[in-house]
């Protein structure tokens, strides 16, 4: 793990208005995201864990604060993310960030090669796409093999355990050599066993390309194998171990 900042989270604030009641979820968040880290973020149900994921992945705005750019890529270095456009916020979700949700999504119709291909499907257009195909598609069958799954990249989803797919779901998330992979509660639609290999996985990929790993979770015994935890409580840090 490097001390070089690639994410700095100043002063970050999240409210939703229900019946135009302000309802605050996060309050004045400060984070660093370091290179090569694994963090997990840690807390009760309903605290703002999901909300903060959300917001450092850009998919969804803070009503406050600013998310600092400072990593390799040169069109975004010492900018704030939050501030982007629209269409520069895709550009950096899809070349930057990668990530690996609880329920998978995964497309049904597609198969796990295709899954993982998805993020040059969109990066691309159809042409350039298919210029690329033989290295992307030699990508694609590399991170498969990483993640164990090579004897099953031709198979759909709905052919897959629990675990399967949300390794699938890890090769995807990592296609585009990200800087980040956000990981939301990754172990938490598996059983105990599954879910250990899961922690094995994202500790040897961590390893093996210096990707940073951000984990929102319950699982303390995923947590545990994290370089740093920290704990939410009522939409603040609370502590960090």
């Amino acid at each position: 793990m490097s001390d070089t900042a690639i994410l700095e989270v100043t002063n970050l604030h999240k409210e939703y208005r229900i019946f135009h009641q302000a309802v605050p979820v996060l309050k004045g968040l400060a984070l660093t995201i370091k290179r090569g880290e694994i963090l997990a973020i840690l807390g009760p149900s309903g605290v703002g864990k999901s909300t903060l994921l959300n917001l450092l992945g850009l998919l969804d705005s803070p009503t406050q604060g600013s998310i600092a750019y400072r990593g390799k890529d040169e069109q975004f270095y010492g900018r704030d993310l939050a501030a982007l456009t629209l269409t520069e916020k895709a550009a950096v979700r899809n070349r930057l960030f990668g990530f690996v949700f609880q329920f998978y999504h995964l497309l049904p119709d597609l198969t796990v090669r295709e899954n993982v291909l998805l993020p040059a499907m969109i990066q691309y257009s159809r042409g350039e796409f298919h210029r690329r195909k033989e290295k992307l598609v030699e990508r694609a069958r590399d991170l498969i093999e990483k993640v164990g799954l090579l004897e099953r990249q031709d198979f759909p989803p709905t052919r897959l355990s629990g675990g399967e797919r949300q390794r699938t779901a890890i090769a995807r998330a990592l296609f585009n050599e990200p800087e980040v992979v956000y990981c939301d509660e990754p172990t938490g639609n598996l059983d105990s066993q599954t879910g250990e290999k899961i922690h094995q996985l994202v500790l040897e990929l961590n390893r093996q390309t210096g990707t940073s790993f951000v984990l929102v979770t319950h699982d303390h015994d995923l947590a545990a194998l994290a370089h740093r935890r920290l704990h939410m409580k009522d939409g603040r840090f609370e502590d960090s171990f």
